[in-house]
């Protein structure tokens, strides 16, 4: 009796971890494709995942950025996503896939961290929004800065 219980949890178990690992390839996939339009039809499509864009806006002509959370919860686990973009029409310049997990830090207190899965940058559009960057701003596109404001925004979704 034991051991069927223990296998029936095994089980149960490795089917949540196969869920998250379909989820993330699903949502990596999405982005493989560089379109924009596909990953956003594709992440409202998703079966028993909650997704969300909480940031969205201009960084110079025909760039975008925008931040989206997918969140999904297979008791007793919790898998949240949060994927950053950077776009030049529907075409996806930049990609970061970001998962946030928890780790033990005492006795029964847990943090969370963020762990990058993934990531993708177009070099030559990249490239050539920096350069649109300067001369509409007079000023150079700071990626330090830029990765600094998301922590911020990562920061005060959490509050």
């Amino acid at each position: 009796m034991k051991k069927s219980l223990v296998l029936l949890f095994l089980l149960g178990f490795s089917f949540c971890n196969a869920q998250e690992i379909n989820h993330y390839d699903t949502i990596r996939n999405a982005l493989e494709t560089l379109n924009y339009n596909q990953f956003i039809l594709k992440a409202k499509s998703m079966r028993k995942h909650k997704h969300y864009l909480t940031t969205e806006r201009d960084l110079a002509s025909n760039f975008r950025e925008s931040i989206h959370y997918m969140y999904q919860e297979l008791s007793p686990l919790t898998y949240d996503f949060k994927i950053n973009l950077i776009t030049k029409d529907s075409t996806i310049v930049y990609y970061e896939i970001i998962e946030k997990k928890h780790k033990k830090v005492k006795r029964k207190k847990w943090e969370p961290y963020l762990d990058t899965l993934a990531s993708y940058t177009n070099d030559s559009l990249y490239f050539q929004l920096k350069t649109i960057f300067i001369t509409d701003f007079g000023g150079e596109l700071n990626a330090a800065n830029y990765l600094l404001m998301i922590m911020y925004m990562v920061i005060l979704v959490d509050l």
